[in-house]
Order: C-alpha cells, then structure tokens, then sequence
C-alpha cells in the first residue's frame, strides 16, 4: 500500500505540465495565471505593488504557480520604496543561523549577477505571512541590502 502511494505521488509530480503549457488556466485580478513561469513584471505586480513604481530598477525574476506559488524576485530601489513595500505587511525579523535563500523551483530564473543573498554584508531582514490570490497561507521575505539598495524578494504559498 505505501509503495502504491509513493509511485502515485511521484507519478503526480513527473507529469505536471511542462513550464509554460496548462490545463485550464484561471484569470484572477486582469492575469492569466497558468502552471509555469510568471515574468517577473507580473509577479511584482502580484506580489509587491501594482504598479511598480518608477523607482524600481533592475527588476528580475519569475514566479512558479501550481497547486501554490513560489516567487524570486531581485530588484534596486530607494527607501521610500523599500518602505512603501515593508508598509504592505512585513515585519522586520531577526533570521535564523540559516535564513531563506533560496526555493526548489523548477522554473527558477536566471539572474544576472548570479543569485546570492547570502553574501549581503549586513543585510536587513522582513518577513510578512501572506493570503492572496495564489495561496490561502504562504510567506514572503525580504533581503535587502541596504547599502546598494538592492532587495531580494523569496515568496512561497501552498
């Protein structure tokens, strides 16, 4: 019995649809929201602030969505923004010895420099518990480098 349910979940998981192919996909706040990757614009908009202000540069990044989300943005920004984003609901945090870095996302972007939080100075920490359109319960957490101004955003709902 336990071996017919491991093959069955594996099963679920080896055939979900390909990165950008669907089933049905679903329209919710103006997206079409599909198993796959999500342009970093549109998870921003999503996730952070709709719409992205003017002070937002170097914005890169996707969301994977299915059966949940798993988000990873980069971005430079000014403190009134940064502020403006923190003000939406996080909270400033003490991390753990090993704090988020990182998703197991099939359709993790590529970034340009390479993704690596972990090698900010003296970062500061936010965390916010979220409900949104993509998940009833998920987490979103903010590195930011507070010296170039460049934020690293991790979000994840089931």
């Amino acid at each position: 019995m336990a071996v017919a349910m491991l093959i069955a979940t594996a099963a679920f998981f080896w055939n979900r649809p390909p990165s950008g192919q669907s089933g049905s996909p679903q329209t919710a706040r103006g997206f079409t929201i599909e198993p796959g990757a999500v342009p970093a614009s549109d998870t921003f908009k999503r996730l952070l602030l709709d719409p992205i202000p003017d002070t937002v540069t170097d914005l890169q990044g996707n969301a994977e969505t299915y059966q949940g989300y798993g988000a990873y943005l980069r971005f430079k920004t000014d403190r009134a923004t940064l502020d403006q984003i923190i003000a939406t609901g996080f909270q400033f945090y003490h991390p753990p010895p090993n704090p988020p870095t990182h998703l197991g996302l099939h359709t993790a972007p590529v970034f340009t420099p390479t993704w690596a939080p972990g090698s900010i100075a003296n970062p500061e920490y936010y965390q916010a518990d979220v409900q949104n359109d993509w998940t009833h319960s998920g987490k979103h957490y903010l590195i930011v480098d507070p010296i170039s101004g460049t934020v690293h955003f991790i979000g994840h709902g089931s």
